[in-house]
């Protein structure tokens, strides 16, 4: 017989191995009753709301819609993102995350994120202090994500 990462077929029948009841502590030899369902326990009767119970009211004119368009909140220039804790990290995030999406990305709206993903990535590696253990790594990928950035931000300028 050959093992090729698969089970051993049995030769014969299977047969599933005796179920053995336990014999009472009382030496009867009548069979246990089946199982049953376990019940809850009573449960604690509740208190009544202690709130009046209000009156019905008489039915009202549903809202109107209003006449005049909503006006968006004002935009505000974009900030500069808040210096990060561990801007390594945090680095390695946002080029993980730019890198997943560029695989699936097919809108210009998703290459802008792709582009902006590389950019806060670089932007973070930037921030890594000298004192980091992992300045060395930062500084070069600073310059490895560079060409990510541009192809995302080419992809984005296909896009009428």
């Amino acid at each position: 017989m050959t093992l090729l990462g698969r089970m051993r077929q049995p030769d014969g029948p299977v047969t599933p191995p005796p179920v053995e009841t336990p014999t009472p502590p009382d030496g009867s030899t009548e069979p246990p009753m089946e199982p049953t369902e376990p019940t809850e326990p009573p449960t604690e009767p509740t208190e009544p709301p202690t709130e009046p119970p209000t009156e019905p009211t008489e039915p009202t004119e549903p809202p109107t819609e209003p006449t005049e368009p909503p006006t968006e909140p004002p935009t505000e220039p974009p900030t500069e993102p808040p210096v990060s804790t561990n801007p390594f990290r945090d680095a390695v995030n946002a080029a993980t995350q730019a890198s997943q999406l560029a695989q699936t990305a097919s809108t210009k709206e998703e290459w802008q994120a792709v582009a902006d993903g590389w950019a806060q990535a670089i932007t973070l590696m930037q921030q890594v202090p000298a004192s980091d253990p992992n300045y060395a790594i930062a500084q070069d990928r600073t310059v490895a994500y560079q060409p990510n950035l541009a192809y995302a931000q080419q992809k984005v300028q296909q896009f009428p």
